[in-house]
């Protein structure tokens, strides 16, 4: 074997006793009875079948055969180590001629023998898994058969396993460590067959068999290394346990099952915690621990691709070992458990002050080793909602010198469970046993935001907590805690700036701030992203939401300047799509609808052209536009066009709202009429009900039905409940009194309005139908002094010139017909009232 730069010597089979001096051994007895005349064995062979043994005999056993051996076994001998099948055939042909019938016989169970031994030599590989190792025909979380990969994981075409040679753990260690995983692959397969055909196997043979699953998986070969990987996983060696869990984790995470893959994640931990050294590999399943958490709990949300993951290195602990390394590593715990058999071992470090446990267990129920180290540590043990079948699952565990909280999280999360620590209580939890899925994900996202701090606390310079800040915010963010989110996107645009999220961070915290209508600060998120990260794949996102900020912030003007320059940036067609959104918006709210139009039907040709995007809330402004132009008909089809898209349930209900106005305003009252009761029935409270009344009961008076319009209000204003609201509808039902001259019932409500309205536009307005209404009670000077009272307080509007024709008409009713033509001339009211 060629010497490694990496190994030590080698040594002798003779001196060093162990299998890879056999292994040497057994390769130059291949080399030798090459070199003595034995062909070469056929090199290819399907990837799902491991490479067979070699063609030639051990160094053990004789090159050649006595001259008095038997001619049928000649004749097979010849066979084998013929390159050609017709000259293998042309020699059998030529023996059977010099045979018996019992010769025949004979041969024929030979052959039979030879067959059976060659599939049993195969089978372990291609079929299930050996019977020593239980559990592995399917995933030991759940006693299932393998899962057939996810539809994410497209399995490439088998890998061709070439047969070597010679075995050599140099060539094979050379080529994994060059990502020449077929060349590697075909090397351990013949390695992990010697080693498993030694007298007395050890360790090596599970390293071996781990390799191959890794260079499966490598390859794309994702059936053929789970089934590996999971042989390992029930090793003996706590560090390829703890390397092939890893692994089987890191595979149930891409395919998206995250509560296997946190179990899983466990499992790993808690094996290499039962190494004498800690491990890179540790700090790694801890933060894996924390992802798949976070993943469940942001999948009750629809989130849980939310975050694009960092890959995280794989942390191998096998690279780079010689010899004697890697056989102190694989066997490294190895012998612990043989004292475990009869009870499970927890004993607490007595050297050190600090609080540090050891527990061995062997096929222990979980509820034994837990109640053990609850009365140990002189606490009291808890399960909350975790059935018995899942107490007593069969735990096998060796876990050295960790704190006892982290000890109960190891043993509890290895059988998929949850602990909380409140002061001398453990609570044991099972997030499959809630009652309710509101319980299940507040556990789930409260566990996974204990998980991050920890690590927060205890790695804070690790490059992977700028993404736990990140995560913990949209945790955060999906409960509801938006400003504890602002402030963890903040912090990690902060401390992780050159991170690949920290743009993300800084859009999304920018997003809240304009969520809680904090224009001001959202915009100087944004401009400092634009600024700091100019080059961001963000940054159309970015404008648009600075355009959005800046807006809403009543800067119309600038708002469009910054739609606009994002249009002309010669981004993507979503770019445009934003942008040219956006900028109809603007001028919808500047009043320039016909120029609106032309943005907006931009944004619908990107948006229909990309297929992707939001229709709906195009289709309503442009409605809206249309309505605003004196064109119902273009506004009805808009608003139709809004129903058609699927709209959310509030769209549906603005643009229904819209729609019966558009109605109305086309003269179509009774489609008008039937569209805002529809709304008053689906809405229970709120502006949107209070708005479908104040439509309905408006549509009531122009039919000429006033009076079922005030008690249509009378039936429906206790489901509002606003204060503002409710006078508003008074007011409204008032004018349905008017309207069905009961002006006295009428003027019973409108005289309450100064108590029931703030100063305003409403309030003048219900003052001027007071006005009104004592004028059709014959009561000018009332209506002379409500009508006085609104000029004085408003110099122009629509208000002010209708109470100057209602001052002019009480006076008149008056006969001061020198006071009704000096309001009519224009003189100031503070004249006016000095001269009276």
């Amino acid at each position: 074997m060629a010497k490694d730069s990496t190994e030590q010597p080698d040594q002798t089979p003779e001196a060093s006793g162990d299998l890879l001096g056999q292994i040497l051994a057994a390769q130059k007895g291949q080399v030798m009875a090459n070199k003595q005349g034995a062909d070469e064995v056929s090199a290819s062979q399907p990837a799902s079948q491991p490479a067979s043994q070699p063609a030639s005999q051990p160094a053990s056993q004789p090159a050649s055969q006595p001259a008095s051996q038997p001619v049928i076994e000649s004749a097979i001998e010849s066979a084998s180590e013929s390159k050609s099948v017709s000259k293998a055939a042309s020699l059998i042909t030529g023996a059977f001629k010099k045979l018996s019938l019992a010769h025949i016989f004979l041969l024929v169970n030979v052959l039979a023998i030879v067959a059976v031994l060659v599939t049993l030599n195969y089978f372990p590989l291609r079929g299930s898994a050996d019977a020593s190792n239980p559990g592995v025909q399917g995933d030991i979380e759940s006693g299932a058969k393998p899962k057939q990969p996810s539809a994410k994981v497209i399995e490439a075409a088998p890998v061709a396993v070439e047969k070597p040679q010679a075995a050599s753990w140099t060539q094979a260690r050379t080529a994994y460590a060059n990502r020449k995983y077929a060349a590697a692959l075909s090397q351990y397969t013949l390695l992990n067959q010697i080693a498993r055909n030694s007298p007395e196997p050890d360790m090596v043979s599970e390293f071996f068999q781990l390799r191959m699953a890794q260079c499966y998986e490598q390859l794309v070969q994702p059936q053929q290394a789970q089934k590996l990987f999971q042989i390992a996983a029930v090793g003996k060696s706590p560090v390829i346990r703890g390397v092939a869990n890893y692994h089987l984790a890191m595979s149930h995470e891409r395919a998206g099952r995250y509560s296997q893959a946190k179990r899983r994640a466990y499992l790993a931990a808690a094996a290499l915690a039962g190494l004498s050294e800690r491990l890179a590999l540790e700090t790694n399943c801890d933060f894996l621990i924390a992802r798949t958490l976070t993943a469940s709990a942001l999948s009750f949300y629809g989130k849980a691709e939310s975050v694009s993951w960092d890959n995280m290195l794989q942390a191998d602990p096998m690279v780079g070992l010689d010899e004697g390394q890697l056989r102190t590593l694989l066997n490294d715990g190895v012998k612990t458990h043989s004292g475990a058999v009869l009870s499970p071992k927890i004993y607490q470090d007595k050297n050190t002050r600090s609080d540090r446990w050891t527990l061995v267990c062997k096929q222990t129920p979980l509820r034994e080793l837990l109640n053990r180290f609850a009365t140990d540590a002189q606490s009291e043990l808890r399960w909350v909602a975790v059935d018995t079948a899942v107490q007593n699952r069969p735990m096998t565990l060796h876990i050295r010198r960790v704190g006892g909280q982290k000890l109960c999280e190891l043993a509890a999360g290895s059988a998929g469970l949850i602990v909380r620590f409140t002061g001398q209580e453990i609570d044991i939890y099972d997030p499959a046993g809630c009652d309710s899925l509101k319980q299940q994900r507040d556990l789930l996202v409260s566990e996974a935001m204990v998980v991050w701090r920890r690590l927060f606390l205890r790695l804070p310079r690790d490059d992977r907590i700028g993404q736990g800040h990140f995560t913990m915010a949209l945790l955060q963010e999906c409960s509801g805690d938006v400003t504890g989110a602002i402030g963890q996107y903040r912090t990690m645009a902060k401390k992780f700036a050159n991170a690949r999220l920290a743009p993300d961070a800084l859009l999304a915290g920018a997003k809240l701030r304009i969520a809680l209508r904090d224009f001001s600060g959202a915009r100087k998120e944004l401009l400092t992203l634009l600024d700091t990260y100019p080059g961001s794949s963000k940054s159309a996102e970015t404008y648009a939401s600075l355009g959005e900020a800046t807006l809403n912030a009543g800067r119309a003007d600038e708002a469009f300047a910054v739609f606009k320059k994002l249009f002309f940036l010669n981004h993507d067609n979503e770019s445009k799509r934003l942008a040219s959104f956006g900028a109809g918006k603007c001028l919808y709210q500047q009043g320039e609808y016909e120029k609106a139009l032309k943005w907006l039907g931009d944004h619908i040709t990107f948006t229909k052209k990309d297929q992707r995007g939001d229709l709906s809330r195009a289709y309503l402004l442009l409605g809206k536009c249309y309505a605003a132009l004196g064109s119902p008909r273009q506004a009805i089809a808009s608003y139709k066009a809004v129903l058609a898209t699927r709209p959310s349930e509030a769209q549906r209900i603005e643009t229904s709202l819209a729609l019966a106005g558009a109605w109305r305003d086309g003269g179509d009252l009774p489609k008008a009429l039937g569209a805002s009761l529809q709304v008053v029935a689906e809405v229970p409270s709120g502006a949107k009900k209070y708005q479908a009344m104040l439509i309905t009961s408006g549509i009531y008076r122009e039919m000429g039905l006033p009076n079922r319009g005030a008690v249509f209000i009378n039936s429906n204003i206790n489901e509002v409940r606003d204060r503002d609201m409710r006078a508003k509808l008074r007011i409204d039902q008032a004018r349905c009194y008017r309207d069905a001259k009961r002006f006295a019932d009428a003027y019973a409500i409108l005289v309450k309005a100064p108590e029931m309205l703030s100063p305003g536009k409403d309030a003048q307005q219900a003052a001027c139908d007071l006005a009104d209404v004592c004028l059709r009670l014959d009561r000018p000077g009332q209506a002379a002094v409500v009508a006085a009272g609104v000029l004085k307080s408003s110099k122009t509007g629509p208000h002010h010139k209708r109470a100057r024709g209602l001052l002019v008409e009480a006076y008149l009713a008056k006969k001061e017909y020198e006071n009704a033509a000096t309001v009519l001339s224009g003189i100031q009211m503070d004249k006016l009232g000095a001269k009276q």
